[in-house]
């Protein structure tokens, strides 16, 4: 078949645009606008059928969109709904594409009619988003045009936008998904680089425990929570350095929904469980924070030591939470700066199950004596008898021994010498370089280890200023540093121990 013939047959599947041909010469007619091409090769012909393919689609999909033809290569679309023209390129978009672009930007005004849409192509096709009462334009996206994969990715970012719950620079969330801003904890004094380089993103969701991810912060939270400000510097979103931890699949996780009042709560925990992982586990410090003011100068970076330790991540999922208060008690001393303080804020954690385990330990050695043979009940003096145990044992188990059974019950346990030795190498370590032990089998003596524990305790509370102790540490920042990474690692382990009685 020749051009003619070829170019007749092209002519009749467009019947919603007016096309009139006239040997090689093609006139497409559309909504008033006129283009005009003439063939000189039949490979021409595709890029042709392409355009009037679109053209004919826009007719019956959108007659109320104004098409300038450019070329055979570009249109230009013209609407009410956005500010300026839309130039598409024919050569990277099909119909399809166009169809979200223009799906979108009616969502958008449904969501806010007051919000004025950009699309011009000097914006790289980016949607960009401007309202009277906010500080800022918002942009979503950049290089539409560079696949479908990137706008499939905007759209999502703009629904997410308008139909996630937010709580103003501190978490958004969704069905399965919430997510916080975070830095390396207590190592920073600045804005500028103090989120940057955080990433760490699992290979797939687990549907049977939580997923997190650690990795650039989301385009929808991060123009939601900053289109309230205006300033000089960082107010692009693909130069930001905020990164967030992203927690999936928590509602299943949990049983509970997104509208339940104690979801908050929930994801807070869930974090704060995640940020005790990869503390205990890595030894990566991070905190929630909130997203900083542009202008935000009281910081100054030090964080890039611990940059590395990003790199050992390689599970990225949490199969249970542990308890709520040790958690918290953890989280806090986490975040504060290395001081006795510290150390006060990992001892609270031991502290905070003194009275249980004395209880227990009490209620243990009633049971024992009530189910004994010589016992009655009938019999006052053996009543006597645990009544007398047992107020002597509230009167005289002092916190020193309260913190040994704390150690008995969820640091040493049921663990043989050999597995409960191999299992703490990292605080025999810590032991030995303070030349507090000299053999690993030292270990095995907790009364020994809870003096050292205790005893430091009440170096760092003593304020009496008669008091026989220096208030400064010996090799100061060192000792104290040691004293603090040793509490912190017994306090990680009483946590993953630790099940209520």
């Amino acid at each position: 078949m020749g051009l003619d013939g070829l170019l007749n047959e092209m002519v009749k599947h467009f019947p919603n645009i007016e096309v009139s041909l006239e040997k090689n010469n093609l006139l497409i007619c559309y909504k008033g606008e006129r283009y005009e091409h003439e063939f000189h090769d039949t490979k021409e012909i595709e890029k042709i059928e392409k355009l009037l393919n679109i053209l004919n689609k826009l007719a019956i999909s959108y007659p109320e969109i104004d098409v300038i033809i450019h070329d055979e290569e570009c249109i230009v679309l013209h609407s009410v709904m956005w500010e300026g023209d839309f130039e598409i390129n024919l050569d990277i978009n099909n119909f399809d594409q166009i169809d979200k672009i223009i799906n979108i930007t009616q969502y958008i005004k449904t969501k806010d009619s007051n919000i004025v849409i950009s699309l011009n192509v000097d914006f790289n096709g980016s949607f960009h988003l401007d309202n009277d009462e906010w500080r800022r334009t918002l942009v979503f996206g950049e290089e539409i045009d560079s696949g479908s994969e990137i706008l499939n990715n905007t759209i999502d970012n703009i629904r997410k936008y308008f139909e996630f719950n937010y709580i103003e620079r501190e978490c958004c969330y969704d069905e399965n998904y919430i997510e916080f801003p975070i830095m390396i904890s207590n190592t920073y004094e600045g804005y500028f680089g103090m989120f940057e380089g955080l990433h760490s993103v699992p290979d797939k969701l687990n549907d049977k425990g939580i997923t997190f991810e650690i990795s650039k912060i989301s385009e929808h939270f991060w123009n939601h929570s900053l289109k309230e400000q205006r300033a000089e510097g960082e107010e692009i979103y693909e130069e930001t350095r905020i990164s967030s931890l992203k927690i999936y699949n928590m509602n299943n996780f949990l049983n509970i929904k997104s509208d339940d009042p104690s979801f908050l709560t929930k994801g807070y925990d869930a974090a704060k469980n995640i940020l005790f992982k990869l503390a205990h586990q890595y030894t990566v410090h991070l905190d929630i924070v909130q997203i900083p003011d542009f202008d935000d100068e009281s910081f100054i970076d030090h964080h890039y030591e611990e940059m590395e330790s990003f790199d050992s991540i390689n599970e990225h999922e949490l199969f249970k939470l542990y308890d709520k208060d040790l958690i918290n008690y953890y989280y806090q001393a986490m975040k504060m700066e290395e001081s006795e303080f510290k150390y006060l804020a990992y001892y609270q954690i031991l502290e905070c199950i003194f009275d249980e385990v004395h209880l227990y330990a009490t209620v243990q050695d009633v049971k024992h004596i009530i189910n004994s043979d010589w016992f009655s009940k009938h019999s006052d003096e053996d009543i006597k008898i645990v009544i007398e145990m047992v107020d002597t044992y509230n009167k005289k188990r002092n916190d020193r021994e309260k913190l040994t059974l704390v150690l008995e019950n969820y640091f040493k346990g049921s663990l043989h010498d050999k597995a409960f030795l191999t299992a703490n190498r990292s605080i025999i370590y810590i032991l030995k370089e303070m030349k507090l032990i000299k053999d690993d089998k030292d270990l095995k003596d907790l009364k020994k280890v809870v003096d050292i524990i205790y005893d430091f305790r009440c170096k760092c509370t003593h304020s009496n200023r008669t008091f026989p102790v220096k208030r400064n540490f010996e090799d100061s920042n060192h000792e104290l540093k040691n004293y603090i990474n040793l509490i912190k690692k017994l306090t990680e382990k009483i946590i993953i121990n630790y099940e209520k009685k």
